[in-house]
């Protein structure tokens, strides 16, 4: 049987979506604190693969086009927010950050895979809760487009789409 991206993707968020619906909506803010929430996320993304691309850790073309496409989802957020977000830019990478870059492509690229799994959780979790219904298009083409990074880094991995997190040892980054 033959799967294709958008079957993958909209089975891997529903599974996503049952998961945490629930604590999702036990800290339910509003859309600003889920959209915000977002930004900051996207920032962290945007941050990682701009210093795996001076760093040599992930290919430069992989990683100037996952970061220039990170700024884009911040940007669509920042529009939604119309203008009045806090921006949260990351001015100092994370520790574990710090330990992904220093141990090279492979050990960075299981940090952004278990980075881009936490963003589309994030995303999963944010369309459940959403109040404006103006706001599902853009966060689940975002999600999609995620989905679509965590596809790409699983490949540069040599790890099949599909195979889940259990299969090859790896857990979510906190």
């Amino acid at each position: 049987m033959r799967i294709d991206r958008r079957a993958a993707l909209a089975a891997a968020a529903g599974s996503v979506v049952l998961t945490l619906a629930p604590a999702a909506r036990a800290q339910r803010g509003s859309d600003r604190d889920t959209l915000e929430s977002l930004l900051a996320l996207e920032r962290r993304l945007e941050s990682a693969y701009d210093a795996a691309a001076r760093r040599g850790a992930l290919d430069e073309e992989l990683a100037g086009l996952l970061r220039d496409q990170e700024r884009e989802h911040a940007a669509g957020l920042e529009e939604a927010l119309s203008g009045g977000a806090r921006a949260p830019v990351a001015t100092v990478p994370s520790p574990e950050l710090n330990r992904a870059l220093a141990g090279g492509g492979a050990t960075f690229l299981r940090y952004a895979v278990a980075l881009e799994s936490e963003a589309v959780a994030a995303y999963a979790a944010a369309v459940t809760d959403l109040r404006d219904p103006e706001l599902l298009q853009p966060l689940g083409a975002i999600m999609a487009g995620e989905g679509q990074h965590l596809v790409a880094l699983r490949r540069e991995l040599g790890i099949e789409p599909l195979t889940s997190a259990y299969e090859t040892g790896q857990k979510a980054v906190e």
